[in-house]
């Protein structure tokens, strides 16, 4: 590993340490949007009132749905053809089996018509539509003969109280005054008011439809994670205390549900730290991709150079010709190759070796004229001898070296 990946390596993981301390010591800012989502944690989500829920209902079979109250009721739609003379009449009813509570907290109304319609005729076939959200829709309203006011009280603190009791739960953060202006006295009960310096009104109320009944609630701010903290469970227990079906069915919005548990990694990204080191070990791990990206060169093979034997070779011939003594071949060769030399380098001619052409190579050589006579007298020594000792072999080779043409 090179010295630059090594401190790259380093710097991210200092980064990486630096950003999860600082992360982790961040005092975050509370979020206090009312989303109303079943695993919310934050004031206004329900996740405490979704895990007490069983505890809540516990004589009840609960039942979550997402699709829209219409989808629900018709899964089990049946087609009838009835055939008359000349024509034939196709029409389809609802076969349900499903009788109890339809329940659903929400800020705003979140039922189309005809989901709004399909709870009208559920009701009126004696099952109990629970909705808690500060408005509704026309199709309801207008059905039930009831309006909706805010009275917007310059964000007084209120209190919301049950009939028949005598206990008042505050509420102020989040909460909204809206109350029911008028409704149709026959059909509606009034079951709790909202309750302020100067006006007690109502805002939850149950009013009858067909077999059935609507219980309508304008503070779905109670169901929510900070006022259950808050010591007001009281106030939900009693408020769900009127839903006294066996078989209760809760609308959720769909992404609610679907969210609760899909993704794998849901809680690394819910922890500030974790999903940091996420994101870097990623960014590590494409660093490294993009290093090792680069094309490396195929090893070349170390060659080694062919051993010049020459030298060896000479030495070898040389020492042969020593071990058998023959002195005299040696120094005709050496007296061979030494006036070749000559006669290549210098352009003497070498037939006659007298004092001719000791003064030639005195001149071209510019060497010592004592040394050139010395060897010339060795080397016609040597000729004119038929057998010499290695002594005067030496002499040659030295006198030779010494005058290094």
């Amino acid at each position: 590993m090179s010295k630059n990946i090594k401190i790259l390596i380093f710097f991210l993981v200092f980064v990486l340490a630096l950003i999860i301390f600082a992360d982790s010591n961040k005092t975050k800012p509370i979020n206090w949007n009312a989303t109303f989502g079943l695993n919310d944690k934050i004031p206004f989500g329900l996740k405490v009132f979704n895990e007490e829920s069983k505890s809540l209902f516990k004589n009840q079979n609960l039942e979550k749905f997402s699709e829209t109250p219409y989808e629900f009721f018709n899964k089990d739609m049946v087609f009838t053809q009835v055939i008359t003379e000349g024509d034939t009449i196709t029409s389809y009813n609802t076969n349900t089996s499903k009788k109890g509570t339809v329940f659903a907290i929400s800020e705003l109304n979140k039922f189309d018509k005809s989901s709004m319609e399909e709870l009208l005729k559920f009701a009126r076939e004696g099952n109990t539509i629970f909705i808690s959200a500060t408005n509704f829709s026309e199709v309801l309203s207008d059905s039930l003969k009831f309006e909706v006011h805010l009275k917007n009280s310059d964000n007084l603190p209120f209190k919301n109280a049950l009939v028949n009791q005598d206990i008042y739960y505050p509420f102020e953060k989040g909460a909204k005054d809206f109350y029911f202006h008028k409704f149709d006295k026959t059909t509606t009960k009034i079951l709790g008011n909202l309750v302020d310096r100067k006006y007690i009104l109502p805002n939850y109320i149950e009013v009858k439809h067909g077999k059935g009944k609507f219980l309508l609630h304008l503070q779905p701010i109670a169901f929510t994670n900070y006022y259950l903290l808050k010591n007001n469970f009281k106030y939900i227990e009693s408020v769900c205390s009127h839903i006294d079906s066996k078989n209760i069915y809760w609308n959720v919005d769909g992404i609610e549900e679907s969210s609760i548990s899909s993704n794998p990694l849901r809680f690394i990204f819910s922890q500030p730290g974790l999903k940091w080191a996420w994101y870097f070990g990623l960014i590590g791990i494409l660093i490294f991709m993009l290093f090792n990206a680069k094309r490396r060169q195929r090893i070349i093979p170390i060659s080694e150079p062919v051993k010049n034997t020459t030298v060896e070779f000479a030495k070898t011939i040389g020492n042969l010709y020593f071990l058998e003594k023959n002195h005299k071949d040696i120094a005709d060769k050496k007296i061979v190759y030494f006036l070749e030399k000559i006669r290549k380098d210098y352009y003497l001619d070498t037939t006659v070796l007298d004092e001719t052409f000791i003064n030639r190579l005195h001149q071209k050589t510019s060497k010592e004229k004592a040394d050139i006579i010395k060897i010339i007298n060795k080397i016609n020594y040597i000729k004119n001898s038929s057998i010499i000792v290695e002594k005067d072999l030496v002499e040659l080779n030295t006198l030779i070296e010494k005058l290094n043409l």
